[in-house]
Order: structure tokens, then C-alpha cells, then sequence
């Protein structure tokens, strides 16, 4: 098992690797024009695992493993954080994925080329009978 800080888009992310080779996020720090929030993640709403305003990112990161959030997702509590930062794995995705990842998961039609977009989606009404399409209630189906 590795715990490692990863590069993101606003900020990084606290992921422990299991012996699987997932990667589970377990905290996140991000930057904002107040400074920088962060947040150790747990099974439970719990308030007091999140907090903004920090100064420095090295403040929030230690705001975050002072919670040892690795422990609660199969992390042992005596791990420690490997001290080299990981680069961001969305950066070598292609710009289609890089889109998709940024706008919650739906790419930009012009960063996708012709004929590589996947297969055609069509939302459709059961109960108004077979390819007529209607605002009501919708089924999605791949378009052959």
C-alpha cells in the first residue's frame, strides 16, 4: 500500500493506493480566492474533517493527515504520506477526456473527432410506442 498526494486541476488529492493498484481518495485540499480549503474524508458526516480559509497549502495538507483518513479505508494508521507529490493523471488524458472530466462527464462535442464519439443516444418515451421520442418520462438506448 502507498499513500501519496496527487495533483488536481484545483488543487490535490490524498489518495491511498491498496494492494489492488486502486486508487481511493481519502482528502483533498484545494485552492480558492480565500486561500485553501481542505477536507479528510470518513464513512460519516462529520463536520469537523473539513475546513476553509487555510494560508498555505502545506497547513491544509497537515490539517488533512493529522486525521490519518488512510486508516478508515484499509490504511494503516502508522502509514506516512510519501513526500513527492504525483502529477495530475488527467493532464495526459486526451482533450475529449480531459473536457469530460472537468464539466462532470460530458464531452465537448468539438474536442471529440468525427466518428469516434461513441454510439448514438436517444431518449424515447415507452409508453408513446417505438421511435417517437417525447419530453415525458425518457429511456435512453443505443442507437444502432
Amino acid at each position: 500500500m502507498r499513500l501519496y498526494w496527487r495533483e488536481r486541476r484545483a488543487g490535490q488529492r490524498l489518495v491511498l493506493l491498496d494492494d489492488f493498484d486502486a486508487e481511493i481518495e481519502v482528502g483533498a485540499v484545494r485552492q480558492t480566492r480565500r486561500g485553501f480549503d481542505a477536507l479528510a474524508k470518513t464513512n460519516t458526516y462529520d463536520p469537523g474533517r473539513a475546513q476553509k480559509g487555510f494560508a498555505t497549502l502545506e497547513e491544509a495538507k497537515e490539517f488533512v493527515e493529522w486525521f490519518h483518513p488512510w486508516d478508515i479505508f484499509g490504511g494503516d494508521l502508522d502509514m506516512t504520506v510519501e513526500s513527492e507529490v504525483q502529477p495530475d493523471l488527467s493532464a495526459s488524458d486526451s482533450p475529449a477526456e480531459a473536457e469530460a472530466d472537468s464539466d462532470g462527464g460530458t464531452p465537448d462535442p468539438a474536442a471529440t473527432e468525427a466518428g469516434d464519439s461513441g454510439p448514438a443516444i436517444e431518449e424515447r418515451d415507452p409508453a408513446a410506442g417505438a421511435g417517437q421520442t417525447s419530453p415525458g418520462l425518457a429511456v435512453l438506448e443505443e442507437v444502432a
